[in-house]
């Protein structure tokens, strides 16, 4: 069976800083992983929240 590990914003605050996710996730979006290695795009989640407020959950996996 899978172990999930919970992370609190400090914990994830202590790994990531907020120029390198950017910087990932914009390399995510420009497909420069994709690219180079190779890799399974899932289809996009999206749910209206009311009001503005949307949720887009994109995800796939990178082989190296």
């Amino acid at each position: 069976m899978t172990q999930v590990t919970m992370l609190s914003a400090s914990q994830i605050s202590h790994l990531l800083d907020m120029p390198s996710v950017i910087d990932a996730v914009a390399d995510a979006y420009a497909y420069k992983e994709k690219a180079n290695h190779p890799a399974t795009l899932w289809p996009m989640v999206y749910e209206q929240l009311g009001g503005e407020a949307d949720m887009d959950i994109r995800s796939g996996v990178l082989g190296f």
